[in-house]
């Protein structure tokens, strides 16, 4: 029953419970989302949608990751390795996927290529040309991949200026075809030709 005392009013009932506040969820941004093929992953990142004064170090751990491989593409990012700091937890939450979806890892351009020779031949009426890139250099090939690339990731193509026995110029054309395999380490996939790289051998036919 409700009673009156020295103007002092009190009610019999059941005291409200409080109600609980939403989880504010976070940004995760990576800070580099692509490199070159042959280099070096930075899988840092940023958090968004913290409150004043919650620092990032202290409210997410763990580390970004994305899907394996170094080939030239696509490559997803994973948070399952991020978490809420225990301390944190009942106010922040993670997203589903991060502010950038992929990791791009691009082609590595080769910029110039020296060392290939015309192959001498025997005149045949013909303005055929081949070459020998067994001493071929690439700016911008990696050092543990210049033997594949001279034994056959680097193509040239060209044709003597004339069919008359004699000393030429060739001009060649360079290229790097798509192969699959073991061998593949200089495809496209993972190095890219300088479209404007040509040279002017001389050979004798």
């Amino acid at each position: 029953d409700d009673w009156i005392t020295s103007g002092w009013v009190s009610a019999k009932g059941t005291p409200a419970k409080p109600t609980a506040q939403p989880k504010t969820e976070l940004t995760i941004t990576p800070t580099n989302p692509t490199r070159a093929y042959g280099g070096t992953d930075d899988l840092s990142y940023t958090v968004g949608g913290l409150a004043s004064g919650d620092a990032a170090a202290s409210v997410v751990t763990g580390a970004l990751a994305r899907a394996a491989g170094d080939d030239a593409g696509t490559y997803a990012f994973d948070l399952s390795g991020l978490a809420i700091a225990p301390a944190y937890a009942g106010k922040y939450v993670l997203p589903s996927a991060p502010a950038v979806a992929n990791y791009v890892i691009t082609a590595k351009p080769i910029t110039a290529v020296s060392g290939v020779t015309v192959n001498t031949r025997a005149s045949d009426g013909t303005t055929d040309a081949t070459f020998d890139t067994s001493n071929a250099d690439g700016t911008g090939v990696l050092a543990g991949e210049l033997a594949d690339f001279r034994a056959g990731g680097l193509q040239a193509s060209g044709t003597f200026a004339a069919a008359t026995p004699g000393t030429h110029n060739v001009s060649v054309t360079y290229s790097l075809p798509w192969r699959t395999g073991p061998s593949s380490t200089t495809a496209p996939h993972r190095t890219s030709p300088c479209p404007a790289c040509s040279a002017t051998p001389t050979a004798t036919r």
